[in-house]
């Protein structure tokens, strides 16, 4: 098994325990607090399965699994709005900006290989 491979066995292997683990280690105060707690679960458990996935493909980064990967991120964001409530959230949290600025380098990437697969 090259390192590839054995680097995205252990990376999905880490977000599954983080998907387990999670409800242990989030401290759960209000109703919220518990709903983001489950977006969050599932959006490590898909980040988990992308991770397994990606490592099959032997390096073949195809459009769906950015997709998928990205809409991970898009899951985080949507449970860190419940966690902290929707009246408290703001466009200048910097867990939002920093979500912005990645989902940009996200498709900057997406759109730079486009151009040279072409």
């Amino acid at each position: 098994m090259d390192y590839y491979r054995l680097f995205n066995y252990v990376e999905g292997t880490l977000w599954l325990i983080a998907a387990i683990t999670l409800r242990k280690i989030i401290p759960i105060k209000k109703k919220q607090h518990s709903t983001a707690c489950y977006i969050a679960t599932v959006g490590f458990l898909i980040f988990s399965i992308s991770d397994f996935l990606e490592g099959s493909l032997t390096r073949e980064l195809h459009l769906w699994l950015w997709i998928l990967k990205i809409s991970c991120g898009v899951i985080f964001m949507i449970a860190r709005i419940h966690y902290i409530g929707r009246k408290k959230f703001k466009l200048t949290d910097r867990y939002f900006i920093f979500f912005a600025l990645c989902l940009s380098a996200a498709i900057a990437v997406l759109f730079l290989t486009s151009k040279t697969s072409s």
